[in-house]
Parts: structure tokens; C-alpha cells; sequence
């Protein structure tokens, strides 16, 4: 059995005007002072790369003048706003793969240090040669290599996977049931709505008897709600689609849940919807957002009859709490299984591991079980490595 921390989720309460704004542009500044200070620490690598070509005086400012016009346009970038398709394909996709190379390069560099200094202390020949301005070259010219396989190509191409669960109560009638899990889809200008076409006739493809949706549909803004709810409306099961909304989905959360529900799509806030299938019955579930205090996992719950119930729940913690009370699944995203790891190792060396949080697989609580997505799209830095975007196929079997 699989441990974490679980986080009890808070009824939803008045809130006075400006009290969302507030807290939103709270975050967004840590967010963006923690941003800044890595990628300012990030570019150390440029001035060695530069002392190799130039004088270390200039070699200094070409580093400086790098960073802040990194840094400048990453600010921009905050937000995403709609932006025509040759400059997110020219410009920032280009500086994102800057990015990764000094985000890479940088640590792969103090660890060259490190070798050519034990290799030096060692009368190592071979290493002796190799100065340390040239070290950076090789350095960022690999981690530019890695960046670049992290941005334009692994993102494009999700896998399918199949998490066959047995379920406690399950009818046999509804032995074999498939629910095609999509979460964190993030859809803005690095994941366009031709991205999400392809992602979502790919789900159609695999014949879903139902398909459940777990937030986070858009990165930021409300310029992307249309392209999302299109999107969404093309696909097919025989129950229909379910979603539940994520933190990222929460801008203007009112106007997405219409766009949503004027193409018959089911948003579960806080709320159930049983279906019938060859005479047995299945609850879907959903939880609301958390993070606006709008989540009531006791109202979703608490009514509970002998009918097995899949949840949707964006924040993995909710599901551990949930399998914990003996729902028998819950689905979850969030975490996008870390999205960045360590390649070969990614599966226990990831961004969301390495914080404390859950990756994508699938864990067993109490009596019940959570699957936790690594998801479609990408927060941050448009890039996944080691960690492939995922289109689940949930399998129910009776136990």
C-alpha cells in the first residue's frame, strides 16, 4: 500500500469582492518570483559558453543581457493570451528551448566541474585537456539536444494506458466497462485545439463507454474556453462525457461551465450522476475546486448508496481521502505525473515526487483505489521529459 498525505477539503464559503482576485495575483507573484530567480540561477552556464568565445568581462554582460531578455519575455508569458501561431512557434517555443538548456545545462555542468577536478587531481590525461570553458559548450550543447526532444516532439505524441481495476460491488453486467480518463489537456497556445482534435479522436477510437474528464482544461485566461468546450464536444461514449474542473479552469469559471454545458457536457459540481448499463448500475461523481474553497467532498459522498461510485477529483489528496472513506475509484490529475523527471528514472525521479506529491500510476487507499493521470498538456515550461502525456483507459472488473 501506497502512502501520502491527505488533505481534508474545505467547504466553500462567502467571499467578499476582490477576495479571488487577491488571492490569484498572490500566487501568480510567487509564482513568477520563483520562476525568475531559477532562470536567473539557471543561466550560469552562459558565461562559460561565452568565455570560450570571448573575453570573461563580455562574456559576463552577454550572459546578463541573455537572462533579462529570457527573463522579460518569460513575464509575458504569464498569462496566456492568444497569440498568433508564428510567433508561439518562432519565438517562444525557440526561447522555451533556451531555457531548457540552461535549466539542464547549468547542473550538468557543476557536475563536469566536479569530474574535472577529481580527473585533474588524478593526472587523468584525457581530462586535463578539457578546459573548463569548453566543459560549458559541451554542457549546454547536450542539454539543448535534451530540450529540444522535451519540447517539439514528446509533447505531441501521448500514450495509451490501461489500468484494469477490480471493483468492489461492480455488477457483472458491468464487467469490462471502459471509461477513458483525459485530464489536464491545458489547452492555450503551446497545446492548440488542433493538438486537442488528434487527443480527442484518438479517445474516440477506443470505443469509451463513458469518458471522464478531471480539470485543468485551459493553462490560464479565458481566451481558450471556446477552443476547449469545441473540442470536448466531439467526443463519443454511450454515457456520455463527465468533467470536474481543476485550479487552472477558474478565471472565470461561470462562463467555461456555460460554454461546457451548451454542448452537453456534464460538470459535476459537487454532484452525481448514476447511469444504467446492461441492468447495472454505476454513480460518476464530482468534486468542485478546491483551491477557491468551493470543494464539498462530504456533500458528494455522504449520500453514498450500495452503487459503486467513480469520482473525479483534480487534486490527487482528495482522492486519497476519498479511496480512505471507501469510494471505490476515484480519478485524478494535477500532478502531470511530475511532467519533468529524470530520463530512464522518471517513474520515482520527478518534479512531483521530488515536491512530496503523487505521480501517475495507479494507488490503493483503505478499499479503494486512485488513479492519478500524467495528463495531456503542460504547465510551465511547454516540455515533458521522461514523462509521456497520457490517455487513460480505465477497465472495470467486478471483484
Amino acid at each position: 500500500m501506497i502512502r501520502a498525505r491527505s488533505t481534508t477539503p474545505r467547504p466553500a464559503s462567502p467571499e467578499k469582492p476582490g477576495d479571488k482576485k487577491s488571492v490569484w495575483a498572490l500566487r501568480r507573484r510567487q509564482y513568477l518570483l520563483g520562476a525568475h530567480a531559477f532562470t536567473a540561477a539557471a543561466h550560469a552556464v552562459l558565461f562559460p559558453v561565452a568565455a570560450h568565445f570571448v573575453a570573461w568581462p563580455a562574456a559576463l554582460g552577454i550572459a546578463v543581457v541573455v537572462w533579462l531578455a529570457t527573463a522579460l519575455r518569460l513575464h509575458q508569458l504569464a498569462f496566456d493570451r492568444r497569440r498568433p501561431r508564428w510567433v508561439t512557434e518562432l519565438l517562444d517555443r525557440p526561447l522555451y528551448w533556451h531555457w531548457g538548456g540552461v535549466a539542464m545545462g547549468t547542473p550538468a555542468y557543476g557536475v563536469a566541474l566536479i569530474v574535472l577536478g577529481v580527473g585533474r587531481f588524478a593526472e587523468i590525461g584525457a581530462l586535463g585537456d578539457v578546459s573548463l570553458t569548453g566543459a560549458g559548450v559541451w554542457c549546454y550543447a547536450f542539454a539543448l539536444l535534451v530540450s529540444a526532444w522535451a519540447i517539439w516532439i514528446r509533447p505531441r505524441w501521448p500514450r495509451v494506458r490501461r489500468y484494469d481495476l477490480s471493483v468492489r460491488g461492480l455488477s457483472p453486467a458491468l464487467e469490462g466497462f471502459r471509461v477513458v480518463h483525459l485530464s489536464d489537456l491545458h489547452l492555450g497556445n503551446f497545446a492548440p485545439a488542433s493538438w486537442g482534435r488528434r487527443w480527442v479522436d484518438r479517445a474516440n477510437r477506443l470505443g469509451p463507454d463513458a469518458v471522464a474528464v478531471t480539470g485543468d482544461l485551459v493553462v490560464s485566461g479565458t481566451d481558450f474556453y471556446p477552443d476547449v468546450a469545441e473540442v470536448l464536444s466531439d467526443l463519443r461514449a454511450k454515457h456520455g462525457v463527465f468533467l470536474c474542473l481543476g485550479n487552472h479552469d477558474q478565471w472565470d469559471e461561470p462562463r467555461l461551465v456555460r460554454e461546457l454545458e451548451a454542448r452537453d457536457l456534464a460538470v459535476l459540481k459537487n454532484a452525481t450522476r448514476e447511469i444504467e448499463h446492461r441492468e447495472g448500475r454505476l454513480v460518476f461523481g464530482g468534486i468542485d475546486d478546491l483551491y477557491t474553497k468551493k470543494g464539498d467532498l462530504e456533500r458528494v459522498i455522504g449520500t453514498r448508496s450500495d452503487v459503486p461510485m467513480i469520482l473525479l477529483a483534480h487534486y490527487p489528496d482528495v482522492g486519497i481521502e476519498s479511496a480512505e472513506r471507501g469510494v471505490e475509484v476515484t480519478l485524478s490529475g494535477h500532478t502531470h505525473g511530475g511532467q519533468i523527471g529524470v530520463p530512464f528514472l522518471a517513474k520515482w525521479l520527478n518534479v512531483a515526487t521530488l515536491s512530496g506529491q503523487l505521480g501517475a500510476d495507479t494507488f490503493v487507499f483503505g478499499s479503494g483505489q486512485l488513479v492519478v493521470s500524467a495528463g495531456l498538456g503542460t504547465t510551465g515550461p511547454p516540455m515533458r521529459l521522461g514523462v509521456p502525456p497520457e490517455i487513460g483507459l480505465v477497465v472495470l472488473h467486478a471483484a
